[in-house]
């Protein structure tokens, strides 16, 4: 089984992420609220997820962008990740792209995550 890190400092956000994901289709979910706690899972994991799935406005001045870097320092993998964000913004768009982190627009249905969730797969393959 795959395990998707679901970062999201909304916490029905974080429950509906989690329910697709796992309950829909089978994949294992550890869901944090942010970078600090992305980086917490990680360490008491001991391994990287397979895929991240982060907002990018967290709480504060915390970002998704953050965390997904955190994650990949912390594990010394570069994590397949998607962002996901309700601002259109081009620094944003240019930041994942410098990152390999593809990005969503809200509201995103559940196909079109399932969708970049398995063509970021095909890709590690």
């Amino acid at each position: 089984d795959r395990t998707v890190l679901i970062v999201e400092d909304n916490a029905a956000m974080r429950h509906g992420y989690a329910l697709v994901l796992r309950d829909t289709w089978g994949m294992q979910t550890v869901a944090v609220d942010g970078t600090v706690a992305a980086r917490e899972a990680v360490a008491q994991s001991g391994q990287a997820p397979d895929l991240i799935v982060a907002d990018y406005h967290l709480g504060g001045d915390d970002t998704g962008l953050r965390s997904i870097k955190a994650v990949r320092e912390a594990s010394g993998e570069d994590v397949p990740a998607i962002v996901v964000t309700a601002h259109r913004n081009a620094g944003i768009a240019r930041s994942c792209a410098r990152l390999g982190i593809r990005l969503l627009e809200k509201p995103i249905r559940p196909e079109e995550l399932q969708d970049a969730l398995l063509q970021l797969i095909a890709e590690r393959a």
